[in-house]
């Protein structure tokens, strides 16, 4: 362990179902969710209040976190894929699907092809796998097929641990933090994978994944894995995204975050943690303060008046 505490921190416990501060390998990612630990994720829920941060439940995965999760277990725990998913046939396209007069029918409303998709469900649970349409295999294939553009990624990729379970102290407030990180080049960089559907976007995929960075907070996230990969180890390492699109034309761009823009994230997680430590001593955790009145962005106003 380095040493890199302040003074007076308490140290928190693992406690009877926890892990010791340590760098793990092999924990599937729902027992890693099982971990009593802050992860980055729920931390950043204390921007909209401590009772969010504490009570707030889980949102149901969004199809982008699933598709994201997907890529990440082809890429990154390739022999476990056909464990974990499976792909839900086309039923609305089988010449059994027919509608109540008997018809042929190529419609995903129908009682047939609603009975079909329930019962492949069941079956899929059944067997602890998740399902993925036909449209979410095509993004896949994209998405994989766009990382091999960038064969940097792909050699620092195969030359990495991935999927590394970390959990530490944090060092200012003594709190048990745990990260997940995709892959670790020991020594030289964290790396960490995203996926993106730029079809939308006006301008370049670096110029828009930019904006994601303050967005989705993926500046914190920058700052939270690497300061948890040294106070473990004592490595201050470079944090890279790969960034693979899922639509055509499939791309993939690599680079690593500015420190300027870490030191941004870091001190967002100082205060957020601080907040966490302080709520926690006085068993209070706060929702939402009413304001004294509610206004237009300022924006919005005359400049007259904004001003």
């Amino acid at each position: 362990m380095v040493s890199v505490w302040d003074d007076e921190v308490e140290i928190e416990k693992p406690g009877l179902f926890g892990k010791p501060p340590g760098i793990y390998e092999n924990i599937a990612f729902d027992d890693y969710g099982m971990i009593p630990a802050i992860n980055h994720t729920r931390l950043v829920r204390i921007d909209k209040s401590p009772m969010n941060y504490r009570i707030a439940p889980d949102r149901e995965p969004s199809q982008a976190f699933a598709l994201g999760s997907l890529v990440h277990c082809g890429k990154l725990e390739p022999d476990s894929l056909s464990e974990r998913y499976v792909m839900q046939p086309d039923f609305a396209n089988s010449p059994d699907n027919k509608d109540q007069k008997g018809t042929r029918s190529t419609s995903g409303a129908t009682s047939w092809c609603k009975q079909q998709v329930a019962a492949f469900g069941v079956q899929a649970a059944e067997s602890g796998r998740q399902v993925i349409t036909e449209a979410q295999w095509r993004q896949f294939d994209g998405a994989m097929a766009a990382m091999k553009t960038c064969p940097q990624f792909v050699r620092d990729v195969n030359n990495s641990e991935t999927e590394l379970t970390i959990v530490w102290n944090d060092r200012r407030t003594g709190l048990l933090c745990k990260a997940r990180i995709d892959a670790a080049m020991r020594g030289k960089k964290l790396i960490d994978l995203k996926t993106c559907d730029d079809s939308q976007s006006s301008g370049p995929l670096a110029t828009e994944f930019e904006w994601r960075l303050a967005k989705y907070h993926y500046d914190s996230q920058a700052a939270w894995y690497s300061e948890g990969w040294y106070t473990l180890t004592g490595e201050k390492l470079p944090f890279w995204f790969a960034v693979a699109t899922v639509n055509k034309p499939h791309q993939c761009i690599y680079a690593p975050v500015g420190e300027m823009s870490v030191e941004v994230g870091r001190n967002k997680n100082i205060l957020r943690m601080a907040t966490v430590l302080r709520c926690k001593q006085e068993d209070n955790w706060p929702g939402y303060e009413s304001p004294e009145l509610f206004e237009l962005p300022e924006k919005y106003l005359p400049e007259e008046v904004s001003l």
